[in-house]
C-alpha cells in the first residue's frame, strides 16, 4: 500500500511540474525591438489564466557544439522592477568588463559583483530601476570576457528602441494586473 502511495504522489508532483512548461504557456502578445522582444503570454484556464509578461534579450554568440549564450530577462511586479542576467556557468569577465554605455560614457555597471563572477545576477525594486533608467538612455551594453570555452568575447547590445519596449512592458504589465 505504501508503495501504491508513494507511485501516486511522485505521479502528482511530476504532472504538476510538467503543467509549467513553455509549451504550457500560450502567447497573448510579442513585439521586437530589434533583438529586444516583448512578450506577453498566458497559462492555464482561460477564465482567470495566469499571466506574465516579460522584455527579454538572449544572444546565443556561440552555437554547437561550444554552445554559449548570454540573456537578460526585464519584468514588473505590479509596478516593481526585475532585470535578470545571465550567462554559462564558467563566464569571466574583464575587470569592469560589462556595461551600459551611452555617448557620454559610462552609465552603469554591475553592482553585484556576482554578476561578474558566475553567480547570480538579479535586480530588483530600486537597484532594478538603476539598471533599467541606463538602459533607457540608450546607447550600448557590452560585455568582455572569456566564456566558458575559454574564448575571449567582446559583445555589443544595441539598446536602440528599449525605452519604447520598457514603455509597452510597463503598459502591458498593468492592463493585465501583472
Amino acid at each position: 500500500m505504501r508503495s501504491l502511495i508513494f507511485c501516486l504522489v511522485l505521479t502528482l508532483c511530476t504532472a504538476a511540474q510538467a503543467e509549467d512548461t513553455a509549451g504550457s504557456w500560450r502567447p497573448t502578445l510579442h513585439k521586437m525591438w530589434g533583438s529586444w522582444d516583448l512578450i506577453c503570454d498566458e497559462m492555464g484556464d482561460l477564465s482567470a489564466p495566469e499571466q506574465r509578461c516579460y522584455l527579454r534579450y538572449v544572444d546565443v554568440f556561440s552555437p554547437q557544439p561550444q554552445f554559449a549564450a548570454h540573456f537578460v530577462f526585464i519584468t514588473y511586479d505590479h509596478g516593481v522592477p526585475r532585470f535578470e542576467y545571465g550567462a554559462e556557468h564558467g563566464t569571466r569577465f574583464d575587470h569592469d568588463g560589462w556595461a551600459i554605455h551611452d555617448t557620454a560614457g559610462n552609465l552603469w555597471s554591475p553592482t553585484l559583483r556576482t554578476c561578474l563572477r558566475g553567480g547570480p545576477c538579479v535586480y530588483e525594486g530600486d537597484a532594478a530601476a538603476a539598471v533599467i533608467t541606463a538602459l533607457r538612455a540608450g546607447g550600448q551594453m557590452e560585455f568582455h570576457f572569456t566564456d566558458r570555452h575559454g574564448i575571449n568575447r567582446d559583445l555589443t547590445w544595441s539598446l536602440h528602441g528599449v525605452a519604447e519596449a520598457l514603455d509597452v512592458l510597463i503598459a502591458e504589465s498593468a492592463a493585465r494586473g501583472i
